[in-house]
């Protein structure tokens, strides 16, 4: 009854083209019309991803597909465009200037001159041999990014290392406003929302900020009452993606969080049973729209929205490397 999806083509030993927007209000629609249809669905479909799959559910959110009954978007601030205050773009910018660590990214997670196998090959043949024939552990040549992060004009950073041509400098070109952010999957605040969502964030996230303006415009949409009404979040104090790691005794880098301790995966479970089984008991509407881990006192906080009662957003400036 429930499924989430994410895609790979056009890396490693995949067929097709690797593209970094994506294209979750084509693919990720079909998908979901797929699964609704199918003898063992009962129509109603939940996704659930982190990051890169959590990315996807955002614009998938502003389609509105009638199958689309719940999601759980986690660290999904790369899907973000354009949100409230924020016009990141996928957290490419901060104030306008490109992020240094997407430049370290690009690099690491891309794979353009790999080998494609031959498209003659059976579905057999490929599950019977790709792993025997091949290395699937893709290793690209070290980089000293301290050195390479200065490296000018900034456009030829990663052509410099023998990456293709062209991928990385129309990004460097364009403007937090440039229509070119819409072709892509990102989610845009006039786009609407039509899902419930359970919002897994975290403080040690780059798009901490984008995250709660979105959980907010999807509060306020109004496409889709019931969505609208319910919306909930946790954030948490973890590394990116690591919501499976709280407990009684939490050590982020070198700071001591204290009791961590939340249960992700039952909070997840009866989330789609509330809206995948219809089960009301199981996310009852008594849940606080907000639970948040207030670092420094060290305990989880319940809120009816954010930021809570009493508390304003500040945005503050760190000293140092990126890296």
């Amino acid at each position: 009854m429930s499924s989430s999806f994410r895609t790979n083509g056009g890396r490693y030993f995949s067929q097709g083209k690797w593209e970094i927007l994506g294209r979750p209000q084509t693919d990720g629609y079909d998908t979901l019309t797929w699964i609704a249809k199918q003898p063992w669905s009962n129509g109603k479909v939940g996704t659930l991803g982190c990051s890169s799959s959590a990315k996807w559910q955002l614009a998938l959110a502003g389609m509105h597909h009638p199958a689309h009954a719940a999601m759980v978007p986690m660290s999904a601030g790369a899907g973000i465009g354009k949100v409230g205050r924020f016009q990141e773009q996928e957290n490419w910018y901060t104030g306008g200037v490109p992020r240094n660590l997407f430049f370290v990214w690009l690099y690491q997670v891309d794979n353009p001159l790999r080998a494609e196998l031959p498209s003659t090959l059976t579905d057999e043949q490929m599950r019977a041999h790709i792993e025997a024939y091949n290395d699937l552990d893709v290793h690209k040549p070290k980089v000293d990014w301290n050195k390479q992060l200065k490296h000018l004009p900034v456009e030829k950073m990663l052509a410099d290392l023998g990456e293709p041509a062209g991928k990385f400098e129309n990004f460097i070109d364009r403007t937090p406003a440039d229509p070119g952010w819409r072709q892509g999957g990102l989610y845009h605040e006039d786009m609407g929302w039509g899902v419930p969502a359970l919002w897994f964030d975290t403080w040690y996230d780059v798009s901490i900020g984008p995250n709660p303006e979105l959980f907010n415009t999807a509060r306020a949409a109004g496409t889709n009452k019931e969505a609208s009404a319910n919306q909930y979040a946790v954030v948490a104090p973890v590394p990116h993606c690591q919501y499976s790691h709280p407990g009684p005794h939490s050590v982020v880098g070198e700071r001591d969080m204290g009791d961590t301790s939340f249960d992700v995966d039952d909070t997840i479970y009866n989330w789609f049973d509330r809206w995948l089984k219809n089960d009301a008991k199981a996310f009852p509407p008594s849940t606080p729209h907000v639970r948040y881990y207030m670092m420094g006192a060290n305990r989880w906080q319940n809120a009816a929205q954010w930021p809570p009662d009493g508390m304003h957003s500040t945005a503050s400036r760190v000293r140092g490397h990126s890296l």
